[in-house]
């Protein structure tokens, strides 16, 4: 692995501020970070920690409990539970009710927020 990247040897290295800097380097020097563009320099960047791109992506999120969660996830985790009667009983839509399968009732979900809205609010109330 390659020695850090000192912040001396970095200011070696760029133009002095204001002048005239090549767009695929830039620095944020007034707040005492350096930004490179990784697709010009090659490589990921020397400075900041990239540790969390090994790191699985949490589903949890503060404010939202359906952050990370796809509309398929969910329409399928409820069929599995309930099957597609119940869900047709609670939320009364074609979909449901005749022929349903996951493309139809994801298509019509898209397109229709009302019943988007209380298919996943279903969700919710069962999550634990």
């Amino acid at each position: 692995m390659c020695e850090p990247i000192t912040h001396a040897f970095l200011d070696a290295l760029l133009p002095p501020i204001g002048s005239r800097v090549d767009h695929r380097f830039r620095s944020n020097r007034a707040h005492g970070a350096h930004l490179w563009n990784s697709a010009a320099i090659g490589t990921l960047h020397p400075l900041r920690s990239n540790s969390h791109m090994n790191q699985p992506h949490a589903i949890t999120h503060p404010r939202d409990p359906l952050h990370g969660i796809t509309l398929e996830t969910i329409v399928t985790t409820l069929v599995a539970r309930h099957g597609w009667a119940t869900l047709g009983a609670r939320v009364p839509v074609r979909c449901f009710r005749h022929h349903p399968t996951i493309k139809s009732s994801l298509t019509f979900l898209r397109k229709t927020p009302w019943a988007r809205k209380r298919v996943e609010q279903m969700f919710v109330a069962e999550l634990p």
